[in-house]
């Protein structure tokens, strides 16, 4: 019982751990795609 209560406190923590993980890489690549469409639009001024 006790085992079976501690394994599914590790299989929460792990799904937690998971999004968390998930939300802070869609956030990366939110910032990455933000940087990308500034830098084009600034190399975009250059060449023009």
């Amino acid at each position: 019982m006790i085992f079976f209560y501690l394994y599914s406190l590790a299989h929460a923590a792990a799904l937690i751990n998971r999004a968390t993980i998930q939300k802070r890489i869609s956030r990366l690549q939110k910032n990455r795609f933000s940087l990308q469409s500034k830098f084009e639009k600034l190399l975009a001024v250059i060449i023009s």
